[in-house]
């Protein structure tokens, strides 16, 4: 599962690598480099890094012997040509320490929507849902009444 920082950097639950199955701390951001910019992928921990990247000289040869054998071809890795691997940004690397401090939480606002918040902020969400229930058991209570 892949959430989106607020930096816009994809990356796992609670900072850890973005592959499926992975539950190492995300340490590198995985960019593809085009001529039309450079589209990030997301933070994964090196030995995903190292699995999915590699040299494009070996990825075409492995592709051309899919082509050859009549295999489907497209699993042999990303080429390290147009795939770069980086270091974190200031940026990004002080909102990965806010989310893995718990300075920083996904708080849920409806159906497969969050938003990133702060311990105040959720203080706050939970105390105004309180006083919405209170209210809405109110209206429900004056009415049975009537």
């Amino acid at each position: 599962m892949q959430i989106t920082m607020p930096c816009g950097l994809g990356i796992g639950p609670g900072g850890q690598c973005s592959a499926a199955m992975c539950f190492n701390a995300a340490t590198h951001v995985l960019e593809h480099h085009t001529d039309s910019g450079v589209w990030r992928a997301g933070a994964y921990c090196t030995p995903c890094l190292n699995r999915k990247v590699r040299p494009a000289a070996q990825v075409a040869t492995a592709d051309e012997l899919d082509i050859m054998y009549g295999r489907t071809g497209g699993m042999n890795g990303l080429p390290d040509d147009t795939w770069k691997i980086r270091a974190f940004a200031p940026d990004e690397l002080a909102e990965l320490e806010a989310i893995r401090s718990g300075a920083l939480l996904s708080l849920y606002v409806g159906p497969g929507n969050f938003i990133w918040a702060t311990q105040a902020d959720i203080e706050a969400d939970r105390e105004r849902r309180t006083a919405e229930e209170e209210a809405a058991k109110q209206v429900r209570r004056s009415r049975s009444r009537l």
